[in-house]
């Protein structure tokens, strides 16, 4: 459970098995050089129709801030849907603007019309990301378990890309389950005084925001559970809380190393997207950087779940022995 001997760990498989780093290279590449996908007619006609009835309702500086929200989102390119960064891949390309193409190269453009054409093409994206995902992590457990069976490790993928996926619907009815009242208790305060309730808009965003952080603090190897151990996502959070419980500092200080490490190299990776060829030399950096985190965040909790079940079995063998030296007490009186 040594916070710096399991990101070592995790670095020294990296550079063992370097080849892991073409699950989020090939990600980045697709995503930079690909085709772009856009749903700029269905969101422009979505967009004008939410602001013309936001108009009434919102403050003026407001109205302008969600205006310009919504046309940044416009041209937004729907293949960074694959890279969902609560159980994908890491990816550089997906958090950065604005990346140069190599000379000579064009991108084609599909473009979505419908609105049921959207939201089809959302969901095959998000469920191919998720299954990339999966087939990473089930192939990290495998090199670091050291076993391996065809079949096994197809039913791992599928069951790992199930449970991700419902670990993500879990998560949104969690959110939405808060937010819908907040929702609708900010507009309740909104229709009696417009300045009080953007002051309580930002007090319940306050309050969501660390809702959802400490959650996901508890819940931060729920997927890490799944796919060394191919349980439900249920089981997954309740063993990734019960880790995170029990090894309460040592997780916070594991989780606050590692986010330092991918956002300050992010810094870096940033700088050097001012040509094609650092672009490239950032996604190669990006990979690395990610999949030594990833693979020391499955060792890290498979320690805490090993300590953990240790501490356990002992407890029940000492109490089974007091038990028995109880009765053996009783049977000679």
């Amino acid at each position: 459970m040594d916070i710096i001997g399991t990101l070592r760990e995790g670095f020294e498989t990296a550079n063992r098995k370097i080849w892991l780093l073409l699950f989020p290279v090939f990600l980045d590449l697709w995503l930079w050089l690909g085709p772009e996908i856009s749903g700029k007619p269905v969101l422009h006609r979505l967009t004008e129709i939410f602001l013309k009835s936001a108009q009434q309702l919102q403050p003026q500086d407001w109205y302008k801030g969600t205006e310009k929200l919504l046309a940044s989102m416009e041209g937004m390119n729907l293949s960074l849907v694959l890279a969902n960064e609560l159980v994908g891949l890491p990816s550089f390309v997906a958090t950065a603007s604005h990346l140069p193409l190599p000379a000579s190269w064009h991108r084609s453009v599909i473009t979505i019309h419908t609105p049921a054409g959207l939201l089809v093409t959302l969901f095959v994206l998000f469920l191919l990301g998720l299954l990339i995902s999966a087939l990473f992590f089930k192939t990290a457990v495998s090199v670091l378990s050291g076993k391996f069976s065809p079949s096994g490790f197809v039913k791992g993928v599928v069951n790992a890309w199930v449970q991700s996926l419902l670990f993500t619907l879990i998560l949104f009815a969690g959110i939405m389950f808060l937010a819908v009242p907040m929702s609708f208790g900010v507009a309740v305060i909104t229709l009696l005084s417009p300045s009080l309730g953007m002051s309580s808009m930002g007090f319940f965003l306050m309050i969501l925001s660390w809702v959802i952080l400490i959650a996901l603090f508890f819940l931060a190897f729920s997927i890490e559970a799944v796919v060394w151990d191919d349980v439900n996502i249920l089981t997954g959070m309740r063993r990734s809380a019960k880790v995170v419980g029990r090894f309460f500092w040592k997780t916070l200080g594991f989780l606050i190393l590692s986010n330092v490490l991918v956002l300050g190299f992010s810094v870096i990776w940033n700088r050097l997207t001012f040509s094609a060829v650092g672009v490239a030399i950032s996604i190669l950096g990006n990979a690395y950087i990610g999949i030594g985190v990833a693979i020391a965040s499955l060792i890290f909790y498979r320690a805490g779940y090993t300590l953990l079940s240790l501490e356990e079995a002992a407890r029940a063998l000492k109490t089974a022995g007091e038990q028995t030296s109880d009765g053996g007490e009783s049977l000679g009186g």
